[in-house]
């Protein structure tokens, strides 16, 4: 019997952000593992290099989980960004600290 590799939750949210930056002309490397931990989407296009952290469900986000992505992104060297689902929500201390280190943060828009 085959075992199936069950696949995470925001698996789909991923996809779909990365095939979007893939058609507006980024190279993507999808579940890059580093010392501060794993990014979801590094997309690359000439000499811009964006850290793409993508959450979906319905949770809120912390000031820790900016400060996560803000290493991350430090590490690779690039411009930190995090898409949000529709049920995700920012926390006033982080959305003050994402405008303190230039977060990108970005809703995800359906077409």
């Amino acid at each position: 019997m085959k075992r199936r590799r069950r696949r995470r939750k925001g698996s789909w949210l991923e996809d779909h952000v990365a095939k979007r930056y893939r058609r507006a002309g980024f190279k993507i490397l999808k579940h890059v593992i580093g010392k501060a931990g794993e990014r979801d989407i590094v997309a690359i296009r000439g000499r811009k290099k964006y850290v793409i952290e993508v959450k979906s469900g319905f949770q809120r986000i912390s000031s820790r989980e900016i400060v996560k992505l803000v290493r991350k992104a430090r590490e690779e060297r690039g411009i930190p960004v995090l898409r949000l689902g529709p049920n995700v929500s920012l926390t006033t201390p982080a959305r003050k600290l994402a405008r303190k280190y230039g977060v990108r943060v970005r809703r995800i828009t359906w077409i």
